[in-house]
């Protein structure tokens, strides 16, 4: 015959290992929701270097000669919050116009989003 003290003892051990189980499976869920975030911040600066990118080859296509080669944009409560200061450099090397945009939060560069865009362009008459 089983005692009642040991019964107790494995429900004890029981629920313990639950909460182990349970709280892994938490702390994994919020590491994924955690780079969730960081991708889909990545990936919405990188969306708007690249229509920047755009916008600015947009430009030499209108006037290759007289476009402004080099500006900033600054995006203020990007996302909720932050303030983005992307850099636009153009070179343009006879027809083909370069385009790269460095994104940059409080002065730190963010080396995976920089975007550079070539592109033939005619000038127009």
């Amino acid at each position: 015959m089983r005692s009642r003290s040991s019964e107790g003892g494995f429900i004890y051990l029981e629920a313990l290992l639950l909460v182990m189980v349970l709280s892994t499976a938490a702390m994994l869920v919020m590491g994924g929701l955690h780079e969730a975030q960081r991708l889909n911040r990545t990936a919405a600066i990188r969306s708007a270097a690249v229509e920047l990118a755009n916008g600015k080859i947009a430009e030499a296509q209108y006037d290759l000669n007289g476009f402004d080669r080099s500006s900033v944009e600054t995006f203020e409560n990007f996302m909720g919050g932050m303030t983005i200061v992307f850099e636009i450099e153009a070179t343009v090397s006879g027809s083909k116009v370069t385009v790269t945009v460095t994104p940059t939060i409080d002065d730190e560069e963010l080396e995976d989003c920089i975007v550079t865009v070539e592109r033939v362009v005619f000038n127009r008459p």
